[in-house]
């Protein structure tokens, strides 16, 4: 089965590429889009089976496809926000997956496209629609809540220390080993990795910048732009080891994360 991949970060493309290459072999990737107007050129004489489309692309929205298109295709969202998704599921959509993605996340998202996929009639299909769509209004209707982390316990010798997520001012990968590092200047080192950890916090308050730092957004103080288009950050407790850097590749999404 073809599928096509619509999302501008290059890392985040990427890593949804790999993840979908090493875990879903029946499914070939045949383009990789970053933007409104080539998902239009593309479309206009091409079809796949599945589209992972992220909401925000480097020139716009990405609902101004299908006002140019019509696309066919079992679509699964994914975007580092969730306001978009009675949106997202007046189209196409069998998932609507918040970023960062996780290889659970995606088996989930799957295993919705193969069974929509594998009905044997017709009648089955629309039945299986309007299951999803009775899901969605229900969800719509009564939002469950969706619980974040609010507390880390940490065993350090013969002490546990208790410490708030409102507490925290970042985490930092190093040598392969997750810190955590507090307002009040103290570092824990805890049995996570980055992933883990942005899987378990509220992703409003805490944002991933680069491969080994993930930053809440009470602790920047300033935004600098640096030499390659990247973001130089000043935060608070400083991190002395060094420079903490959004990658160019980051920006848009991180920029957009600061004005939520």
């Amino acid at each position: 089965m073809k599928a096509v991949i619509i999302e501008d970060e290059a890392i985040n493309r990427d890593f949804l590429k790999s993840l979908i290459e090493q875990n879903f072999k029946d499914i070939e990737i045949v383009a990789c889009l970053e933007s409104v107007k080539r998902s239009i050129d593309f479309f206009s004489s091409n079809s796949v089976d599945l589209v992972f489309m992220d909401i925000q692309l480097s020139d716009g929205y990405c609902f101004s496809i299908f006002e140019k298109t019509d696309i066919q295709s079992m679509i699964i969202f994914t975007t580092a926000y969730d306001e978009y998704a009675i949106k997202a599921f007046e189209q196409n959509s069998i998932a609507y997956l918040l970023k960062p993605i996780s290889k659970e996340k995606l088996d989930a998202a799957m295993q919705k496209f193969y069974k929509l996929t594998s009905v044997s009639s017709k009648s089955e299909a629309v039945n299986l629609q309007t299951e999803k769509l009775n899901l969605l209004l229900n969800a719509i209707a009564s939002p469950a809540e969706h619980t974040f982390k609010n507390r880390f316990i940490i065993k350090q010798e013969s002490q546990i220390i208790i410490v708030n997520e409102t507490d925290i001012a970042y985490f930092i990968s190093k040598n392969k080993i997750c810190y955590l590092y507090t307002f009040d200047n103290k570092s824990y080192r805890i049995n996570y990795t980055l992933d883990k950890v942005m899987e378990e916090l509220n992703p409003k308050r805490f944002y991933k910048v680069s491969r080994t730092f993930v930053i809440s957004l009470e602790c920047i103080v300033r935004i600098d732009k640096s030499v390659g288009s990247r973001l130089k950050l000043e935060i608070n407790p400083p991190y002395k080891d060094s420079d903490v850097f959004v990658s160019r590749e980051s920006v848009k999404d991180f920029l957009a994360w600061i004005e939520q």
